[in-house]
Protein backbone atom coordinates (compact mmCIF):
# COMPACT_ATOMS: atom_id res chain seq x y z
CA UNK A 1 0.00 0.00 0.00
CA UNK A 2 1.26 3.46 -0.93
CA UNK A 3 -0.01 6.25 1.27
CA UNK A 4 0.46 10.02 1.33
CA UNK A 5 -0.81 11.40 4.62
CA UNK A 6 -0.23 15.04 3.61
CA UNK A 7 -2.13 14.97 0.31
CA UNK A 8 -2.59 18.06 -1.84
CA UNK A 9 -1.02 16.72 -5.05
CA UNK A 10 -2.66 16.44 -8.45
CA UNK A 11 -3.46 13.08 -10.03
CA UNK A 12 -0.52 13.07 -12.47
CA UNK A 13 2.04 13.79 -9.74
CA UNK A 14 0.43 11.18 -7.49
CA UNK A 15 0.48 8.65 -10.32
CA UNK A 16 4.15 9.39 -11.08
CA UNK A 17 5.08 8.93 -7.43
CA UNK A 18 3.25 5.63 -7.14
CA UNK A 19 4.70 4.34 -10.42
CA UNK A 20 8.20 5.26 -9.25
CA UNK A 21 7.86 3.79 -5.76
CA UNK A 22 6.28 0.57 -7.03
CA UNK A 23 8.48 0.27 -10.15
CA UNK A 24 5.46 0.02 -12.45
CA UNK A 25 4.04 2.01 -15.36
CA UNK A 26 0.96 4.12 -14.74
CA UNK A 27 -1.35 4.58 -16.47
CA UNK A 28 -1.08 1.62 -18.83
CA UNK A 29 -3.26 -0.61 -20.97
CA UNK A 30 -2.66 -4.37 -21.06
CA UNK A 31 -4.81 -5.95 -23.73
CA UNK A 32 -8.20 -4.39 -23.05
CA UNK A 33 -7.56 -3.68 -19.36
CA UNK A 34 -6.69 -0.19 -18.13
CA UNK A 35 -4.54 0.29 -15.00
CA UNK A 36 -4.24 3.61 -13.18
CA UNK A 37 -5.01 5.49 -9.99
CA UNK A 38 -8.32 6.45 -11.57
CA UNK A 39 -10.38 4.88 -14.31
CA UNK A 40 -9.98 5.48 -18.06
CA UNK A 41 -12.81 8.03 -18.07
CA UNK A 42 -10.88 10.09 -15.52
CA UNK A 43 -12.89 9.27 -12.43
CA UNK A 44 -13.43 6.68 -9.70
CA UNK A 45 -15.20 5.50 -6.52
CA UNK A 46 -18.74 4.30 -5.88
CA UNK A 47 -19.87 7.94 -5.61
CA UNK A 48 -18.44 8.52 -9.07
CA UNK A 49 -16.58 11.77 -9.63
CA UNK A 50 -14.02 13.07 -12.10
CA UNK A 51 -10.47 14.33 -11.67
CA UNK A 52 -9.23 14.49 -15.26
CA UNK A 53 -9.90 13.31 -18.81
CA UNK A 54 -13.70 13.36 -19.10
CA UNK A 55 -13.15 11.41 -22.33
CA UNK A 56 -16.34 9.39 -21.93
CA UNK A 57 -18.48 12.53 -21.99
CA UNK A 58 -17.67 13.91 -25.44
CA UNK A 59 -16.86 12.70 -28.93
CA UNK A 60 -13.39 13.37 -30.29
CA UNK A 61 -14.63 14.41 -33.72
CA UNK A 62 -15.82 17.46 -35.65
CA UNK A 63 -14.91 20.98 -34.54
CA UNK A 64 -15.13 22.49 -31.05
CA UNK A 65 -15.69 19.88 -28.33
CA UNK A 66 -19.12 19.73 -26.77
CA UNK A 67 -19.85 20.69 -23.17
CA UNK A 68 -19.23 18.14 -20.43
CA UNK A 69 -20.35 20.20 -17.43
CA UNK A 70 -20.53 23.55 -15.69
CA UNK A 71 -18.12 25.52 -13.53
CA UNK A 72 -20.13 28.20 -11.74
CA UNK A 73 -21.87 30.19 -14.51
CA UNK A 74 -19.50 29.01 -17.25
CA UNK A 75 -19.45 25.80 -19.26
CA UNK A 76 -16.66 23.22 -19.33
CA UNK A 77 -15.94 21.72 -22.76
CA UNK A 78 -13.89 18.79 -23.98
CA UNK A 79 -10.24 19.37 -24.82
CA UNK A 80 -10.53 20.40 -28.48
CA UNK A 81 -10.95 23.88 -29.89
CA UNK A 82 -11.12 22.27 -33.34
CA UNK A 83 -10.70 18.49 -33.50
CA UNK A 84 -10.69 18.27 -37.31
CA UNK A 85 -7.72 20.64 -37.56
CA UNK A 86 -6.03 19.34 -34.37
CA UNK A 87 -6.36 22.69 -32.59
CA UNK A 88 -6.08 22.87 -28.82
CA UNK A 89 -7.17 25.97 -26.86
CA UNK A 90 -4.76 28.48 -25.36
CA UNK A 91 -5.98 28.84 -21.78
CA UNK A 92 -5.44 31.12 -18.81
CA UNK A 93 -4.45 29.98 -15.31
CA UNK A 94 -8.05 29.15 -14.49
CA UNK A 95 -8.18 26.81 -17.48
CA UNK A 96 -10.43 28.96 -19.65
CA UNK A 97 -10.43 31.51 -22.47
CA UNK A 98 -12.71 33.68 -24.59
CA UNK A 99 -14.08 32.32 -27.84
CA UNK A 100 -17.15 30.97 -29.63
CA UNK A 101 -18.62 27.65 -28.48
CA UNK A 102 -21.22 25.23 -29.84
CA UNK A 103 -23.71 26.84 -27.44
CA UNK A 104 -22.96 30.55 -27.89
CA UNK A 105 -24.53 31.18 -31.34
CA UNK A 106 -21.29 32.75 -32.54
CA UNK A 107 -20.85 35.02 -29.51
CA UNK A 108 -17.47 35.25 -27.79
CA UNK A 109 -17.84 33.87 -24.28
CA UNK A 110 -15.57 32.85 -21.43
CA UNK A 111 -15.47 29.06 -21.10
CA UNK A 112 -13.33 26.26 -19.75
CA UNK A 113 -11.71 23.32 -21.52
CA UNK A 114 -10.62 19.92 -20.28
CA UNK A 115 -6.81 19.64 -20.27
CA UNK A 116 -4.50 16.63 -20.31
CA UNK A 117 -2.29 18.28 -17.71
CA UNK A 118 -3.00 19.94 -14.36
CA UNK A 119 -5.32 21.56 -13.42
CA UNK A 120 -7.24 19.25 -15.84
CA UNK A 121 -10.50 21.22 -15.51
CA UNK A 122 -10.31 24.43 -13.45
CA UNK A 123 -7.61 26.13 -11.44
CA UNK A 124 -9.84 28.99 -10.34
CA UNK A 125 -12.98 30.95 -11.22
CA UNK A 126 -12.36 33.48 -13.99
CA UNK A 127 -12.34 35.83 -15.69
CA UNK A 128 -10.84 38.79 -13.79
CA UNK A 129 -13.09 41.50 -12.35
CA UNK A 130 -12.45 43.60 -15.46
CA UNK A 131 -13.27 40.73 -17.81
CA UNK A 132 -9.79 39.56 -18.76
CA UNK A 133 -7.85 36.31 -18.74
CA UNK A 134 -6.36 35.26 -15.41
CA UNK A 135 -2.56 35.26 -15.01
CA UNK A 136 -0.56 32.70 -13.05
CA UNK A 137 0.16 35.27 -10.32
CA UNK A 138 -3.50 36.29 -10.08
CA UNK A 139 -4.56 32.67 -9.77
CA UNK A 140 -2.07 32.01 -6.97
CA UNK A 141 -3.15 35.13 -5.13
CA UNK A 142 -6.54 33.46 -4.72
CA UNK A 143 -4.95 30.70 -2.64
CA UNK A 144 -2.98 32.33 0.23
CA UNK A 145 -3.74 29.36 2.46
CA UNK A 146 -6.11 28.32 5.23
CA UNK A 147 -6.16 26.18 8.35
CA UNK A 148 -7.07 23.02 6.45
CA UNK A 149 -4.85 23.24 3.34
CA UNK A 150 -1.88 25.06 4.84
CA UNK A 151 -0.16 27.83 2.90
CA UNK A 152 -1.21 26.53 -0.53
CA UNK A 153 0.31 28.80 -3.21
CA UNK A 154 2.11 31.01 -0.69
CA UNK A 155 4.04 28.20 0.98
CA UNK A 156 7.50 26.71 0.55
CA UNK A 157 7.74 24.03 -2.17
CA UNK A 158 8.39 20.43 -1.16
CA UNK A 159 10.53 18.07 -3.21
CA UNK A 160 8.52 15.03 -4.36
CA UNK A 161 10.21 11.95 -5.78
CA UNK A 162 8.57 11.39 -9.14
CA UNK A 163 11.10 9.38 -11.15
CA UNK A 164 14.06 7.01 -11.11
CA UNK A 165 17.33 7.97 -9.51
CA UNK A 166 15.61 10.06 -6.85
CA UNK A 167 14.28 12.45 -9.50
CA UNK A 168 12.44 15.16 -7.62
CA UNK A 169 9.81 17.69 -8.61
CA UNK A 170 9.37 20.94 -6.63
CA UNK A 171 5.72 21.21 -5.69
CA UNK A 172 3.31 23.38 -3.70
CA UNK A 173 0.70 21.17 -2.07
CA UNK A 174 -2.91 22.31 -2.61
CA UNK A 175 -1.87 25.00 -5.12
CA UNK A 176 -3.94 24.55 -8.33
CA UNK A 177 -2.19 27.19 -10.47
CA UNK A 178 0.33 25.97 -13.07
CA UNK A 179 2.65 28.03 -15.26
CA UNK A 180 3.63 27.58 -18.92
CA UNK A 181 6.22 24.95 -17.97
CA UNK A 182 3.61 22.85 -16.16
CA UNK A 183 4.89 23.83 -12.72
CA UNK A 184 2.85 25.14 -9.80
CA UNK A 185 6.09 26.62 -8.44
CA UNK A 186 7.50 28.29 -11.57
CA UNK A 187 6.51 31.72 -12.83
CA UNK A 188 6.59 31.46 -16.63
CA UNK A 189 3.42 33.15 -17.84
CA UNK A 190 0.94 31.24 -20.00
CA UNK A 191 1.00 32.02 -23.76
CA UNK A 192 -2.72 32.87 -23.79
CA UNK A 193 -2.03 36.15 -21.97
CA UNK A 194 0.31 37.51 -24.62
CA UNK A 195 -1.48 36.68 -27.86
CA UNK A 196 -4.80 37.25 -29.57
CA UNK A 197 -4.80 33.64 -30.78
CA UNK A 198 -7.17 31.33 -28.96
CA UNK A 199 -5.69 28.01 -30.13
CA UNK A 200 -2.57 26.24 -31.36
CA UNK A 201 -1.91 23.09 -33.38
CA UNK A 202 -1.37 19.98 -31.30
CA UNK A 203 2.01 18.55 -32.44
CA UNK A 204 0.65 15.05 -31.77
CA UNK A 205 -2.27 15.65 -34.12
CA UNK A 206 -5.75 14.37 -33.38
CA UNK A 207 -5.07 10.65 -33.78
CA UNK A 208 -5.20 9.14 -30.33
CA UNK A 209 -5.29 5.60 -29.02
CA UNK A 210 -8.74 4.63 -27.81
CA UNK A 211 -8.57 3.04 -24.38
CA UNK A 212 -11.29 1.12 -22.55
CA UNK A 213 -13.88 3.58 -21.30
CA UNK A 214 -13.23 6.38 -23.78
CA UNK A 215 -15.60 7.58 -26.50
CA UNK A 216 -15.59 5.22 -29.43
CA UNK A 217 -14.97 2.12 -27.32
CA UNK A 218 -17.54 -0.34 -26.07
CA UNK A 219 -17.49 1.21 -22.59
CA UNK A 220 -19.76 4.23 -22.22
CA UNK A 221 -21.23 6.25 -19.33
CA UNK A 222 -24.90 6.39 -18.53
CA UNK A 223 -26.82 8.62 -20.93
CA UNK A 224 -27.55 12.24 -20.12
CA UNK A 225 -24.59 12.55 -17.78
CA UNK A 226 -22.82 15.84 -17.14
CA UNK A 227 -20.47 16.99 -14.46
CA UNK A 228 -20.89 20.12 -12.39
CA UNK A 229 -18.96 21.97 -9.72
CA UNK A 230 -19.36 25.11 -7.69
CA UNK A 231 -15.66 25.28 -6.86
CA UNK A 232 -12.22 24.72 -8.28
CA UNK A 233 -11.27 21.63 -6.32
CA UNK A 234 -10.63 19.47 -9.37
CA UNK A 235 -13.06 16.86 -8.04
CA UNK A 236 -16.19 17.32 -10.12
CA UNK A 237 -19.14 15.23 -9.00
CA UNK A 238 -21.23 13.29 -11.48
CA UNK A 239 -24.92 12.81 -10.87
CA UNK A 240 -25.54 9.36 -12.33
CA UNK A 241 -23.63 6.11 -12.22
CA UNK A 242 -21.10 4.93 -14.79
CA UNK A 243 -21.46 1.63 -16.62
CA UNK A 244 -17.77 0.90 -16.08
CA UNK A 245 -15.13 1.76 -13.53
CA UNK A 246 -11.53 0.52 -13.58
CA UNK A 247 -9.55 1.62 -10.56
CA UNK A 248 -6.18 0.35 -9.48
CA UNK A 249 -7.79 -0.80 -6.24
CA UNK A 250 -4.61 -1.44 -4.26
CA UNK A 251 -3.80 2.26 -4.48
CA UNK A 252 -7.25 3.71 -3.78
CA UNK A 253 -6.30 4.96 -0.31
CA UNK A 254 -3.63 7.27 -1.70
CA UNK A 255 -6.12 9.18 -3.81
CA UNK A 256 -8.33 9.94 -0.87
CA UNK A 257 -5.66 12.42 0.14
CA UNK A 258 -4.82 14.07 -3.17
CA UNK A 259 -6.69 16.86 -4.89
Amino acid sequence: MVYDSEGGTDVSIAESRVANLCAITLPRVVGTTYYGLIGPCGGHTRDYHFHRGFGCLYQQSGGHSTAVGNIAQWKLYGKWEDFTNAKLPLLDACGAHFGPTPDSNGAIVYHYHVQEKAPFAAGCHGPTADGKLVSVAACRALYPGNSFHGKQCSGTPVQLETGPGSTKTPYLRFCPCWDADGSNVGTKELPALSTTDISYTDPKGNKETVIPGSKGSTVKPSSGTKASTGGASGAIAQGSSMSYLAVFAALATLHAHVA
